[in-house]
């Protein structure tokens, strides 16, 4: 309705071509876009040619030289000052992408999310990419820190509509009420937030 019909085939056709992969590299975007056949995003991701292989036999993974980050996931992290130094909560946080750049740059991360088992598996990525941040399994909503941080950061929870992509089962697990609940979940948790 929004859309059109053809406009929305056209959607429909783009969400059947394989999905990109992106990568954050800790250093010399240039070399591992040279290694892998890539290109480097004006964000400064690597994006891989399509058909890359197996995430972690790729060369550099075990190292922890990069971790799997779409372009658009790294912007936020990347709109903050320099943060070295600084104490930045990272709420919502796994499983750690925005964690390990908040890290790698400097800061002193809290990461915080209420899934333990979620959590377990940013401690996993963080230990592989040699970086390191204080976690905290906590329900957002009602977390208070004991003391301010210097910068916060909430990649709230969303529909996954803009992921369909990479997850084609939102199209059958998220309906328009799911749209207004989220809606009104990302605004509390912003407000706490802030």
């Amino acid at each position: 309705a929004v859309y059109g019909h053809d406009h929305a085939a056209r959607i429909a056709d783009a969400l059947l071509e394989p999905s990109t992969v992106d990568l954050t590299v800790k250093s010399d975007a240039e070399g591992w876009a040279e290694r892998f056949g890539g290109l480097i995003l004006p964000t400064g991701s690597v994006r891989l040619p399509v058909a890359s292989g197996a995430i972690p036999a790729l060369e550099g993974f075990e190292d922890g030289e990069w971790w799997v980050q779409d372009a658009a996931a790294s912007l936020p992290a990347k709109l903050f000052s320099n943060l070295a130094g600084k104490r930045v909560a990272d709420l919502c946080a796994a499983p750690g992408g925005k964690t390990a750049q908040l890290a790698a740059a400097g800061a002193r991360v809290t990461a915080l999310d209420q899934s333990g088992n979620r959590l377990k598996r940013l401690v996993g990525n963080l230990d592989r990419l040699c970086l390191s941040a204080e976690t905290v399994e906590a329900n957002m909503a009602e977390y208070r820190p004991g003391e301010l941080f210097d910068a916060v950061l909430l990649d709230a929870p969303c529909s996954s509509t803009g992921t369909i992509r990479r997850h084609p089962d939102v199209l059958w697990t998220k309906g328009p009420e799911d749209i207004g609940k989220l809606a009104g979940l990302q605004e509390r948790l912003l407000r706490h937030a802030l």
